[in-house]
């Protein structure tokens, strides 16, 4: 089975003020990632409470968080509080 593939040309045109030009460097980081970054590599945080997704760059491409100290780390404590919950003698 054959994966079509997405295609983005970047294209950059500003009419916006000088205090919307603050935004300009993140507008060309994204389209840059759109035209040539791998998009199989933006992924959805696993907190189904997040709404962020995030690029992958892990070696293994594993990543699941947005991130670690946010949405990882609570999603991890609140597993273990769970099995200490369930199993009170370990």
């Amino acid at each position: 089975m054959q994966r079509d593939t997405l295609h983005f040309e970047r294209q950059f045109q500003s009419q916006a003020s000088q205090k919307d030009g603050l935004l300009t460097p993140l507008a060309e980081a994204a389209s840059e990632l759109l035209c040539s970054g791998n998009l199989s590599l933006v992924k959805k945080c696993r907190n189904a409470a997040c709404i962020l997704c995030f690029f992958d760059t892990t070696k293994s491409h594993t990543r699941n968080w947005c991130s670690m100290q946010l949405c990882g780390n609570r999603i991890k404590v609140a597993a273990y509080y769970e099995r200490k919950r369930s199993n009170p003698t370990h």
